[in-house]
């Protein structure tokens, strides 16, 4: 135990900037309501998957055989407007990739969480 008057360590300021597992817990449950949400009216043509989730970021994987030329950013847009109709949560589109292989391709959008 520290005395009262030393400095708190670097893994007591590394604790304070986590977010507790039940927020976490509550922030996944959230997301994956989310996609759940978007895939019900999206899928085939475009169905989202988590990829991974932090306090101030989503990683979502998009993929289907959704148009090109009308526009990627209108299927990600949707899903931001599901997470802000439906959760309340604010976020950023912060990077698209597009990734293909031989015989498919999928889109990796980044989102940031303005108000998790």
């Amino acid at each position: 135990m520290r005395p009262n008057n030393c400095k708190a360590s670097y893994g007591d300021r590394y604790e304070k900037n986590r977010a507790s597992p039940n927020i976490m817990d509550a922030l996944r449950e959230k997301i994956e309501r989310a996609i759940d949400i978007y895939n019900r009216y999206r899928a085939p043509e475009a169905i989202a998957s988590l990829i991974s989730i932090d306090n101030k970021k989503v990683i979502i994987k998009f993929k289907g055989p959704f148009c090109v030329g009308c526009g990627i950013s209108d299927w990600i847009e949707d899903f931001k407007y599901v997470l802000l109709e439906e959760f309340g949560m604010d976020t950023e589109i912060m990077e698209l990739k597009e990734v293909r292989n031989e015989d498919s391709r999928w889109i990796i959008a980044i989102f940031k969480l303005l108000n998790p």
